[in-house]
């Protein structure tokens, strides 16, 4: 007669979101030192004589960011059209993630209808940043002209028809000791990003480079938020394998002090998810399909 002893063991895993997320293109990660703290705040920063930078809202709390690259968008000059109600249409031409001749035999070009960021321009055309038309131009009355740059920020955020954009996640990083924000890691340079843009200089890429920011949310829990920022982004490292992180691809095995401070909680598992922006869709060595949401689910 056999017999067998079963251990019946029960999941208490400790949930981490990453929260929605803000898109920074990487040329302005740097600004967020000067935009506004509060939920109704509004900074407009001026870049250059005529190029503005519009920041809406609370940019305090980013904790954890996403390095990703993505396609660039040209503008068809000709196509530009102004609309009633402070709108606009135009064809924009969508580079995909590869270089050189495949690029220009695969763009895709996309007719699209933006809400213009500017009140009562009574006209809007393509402009250039450097060779290409690749930004909008929008001429006020009495306020002289006004320079967006279309980026994936801007598309995202003033397109009224849904595009879906492939992200590369390249890098994950977090920025929470101490109180610190991500964009005290950027002040000085940040030698990760700097390899991206490097990479893409010498692959003559047709890729543009943007930061997630993100907000964790804090633990009604006995566990230093830095401790909680920390387990989520070597979670997500484990998870994605992005190309330039090294630490914690291996996670869980390789973040022994990190699942201990879980297991302290009487966690002996972890879900994790991170959240794309809206119309963007996220992809790494490690996960190469494309979602909006990734969830991440491990044992401790």
């Amino acid at each position: 007669m056999l017999s067998a002893l079963f251990e019946v063991t029960y999941r208490r895993d400790l949930c981490l979101q990453s929260g929605p997320a803000t898109i920074v293109p990487a040329a302005k990660i740097r600004l967020l030192k000067s935009a506004p703290r509060t939920s109704e705040g509004l900074s407009v920063v001026k870049v250059t004589e005529d190029e503005r930078v519009l920041l809406f809202g609370d940019f305090s709390g980013f904790h954890l960011y996403v390095i990703v690259t993505h396609t660039k968008f040209r503008v068809d000059p000709s196509s530009v059209r102004a609309m009633k109600g402070d709108r606009f249409s135009a064809t924009v031409y969508c580079e995909p993630m590869n270089h050189g001749r495949e690029a220009a035999r695969h763009s895709r070009v996309l007719q699209l209808w933006f809400k213009s960021p500017v009140l009562h321009a009574e006209h809007v055309e393509a402009c250039a940043y450097g060779n290409e038309p690749n930004g909008f131009a929008f001429h006020v009355p009495g306020c002289g002209v006004q320079k967006y740059f279309c980026d994936m920020a801007f598309v995202t955020g003033y397109s009224t028809r849904p595009v879906t954009i492939p992200a590369n996640i390249e890098y994950i990083g977090m920025s929470a000791r101490g109180g610190s924000e991500v964009h005290s890691r950027f002040q000085g340079g940040h030698d990760k990003l700097e390899s991206v843009l490097s990479e893409l200089v010498q692959r003559q890429s047709f890729c543009d480079v943007s930061i997630l920011v993100y907000k964790p949310g804090e633990l009604e829990a006995n566990l230093a938020f830095h401790t909680v920022v920390e387990i989520l982004e070597a979670g997500l490292i484990g998870h994605f394998k992005p190309k330039h992180n090294t630490e914690h691809r291996n996670f869980p095995s390789s973040a022994h002090k990190l699942t201990g401070a879980a297991r302290s909680l009487g966690a002996n598992g972890l879900k994790l998810q991170l959240e794309a922006p809206k119309n963007v869709v996220l992809y790494s060595d490690g996960q190469p399909l494309p979602r909006n949401i990734h969830d991440a689910d491990y044992d401790l």
